[in-house]
């Protein structure tokens, strides 16, 4: 709480049809890790309230990150 800045990182761990997987922390200026963590973001289509398929451009978009 006392940091006046620190450094968030997030890394692209897998692409799956319609999610994928991220590893995300945050780093003090000291270089301290402060937090860890791993999230799953699912894409969805608002309308139908499901989740919907990346399309063919934005997966190859996606993978070209791992």
């Amino acid at each position: 709480l006392g940091d006046e800045f620190v450094i968030a990182r997030s890394r692209l761990l897998s692409v799956g049809n319609s999610s994928l997987r991220t590893a995300d922390e945050v780093v003090r200026p000291d270089g301290v890790v402060a937090a860890r963590a791993e999230a799953v973001m699912v894409r969805t289509d608002r309308v139908a309230l499901k989740s919907r398929a990346f399309t063919p451009e934005e997966r190859a978009a996606l993978e070209a990150l791992l």
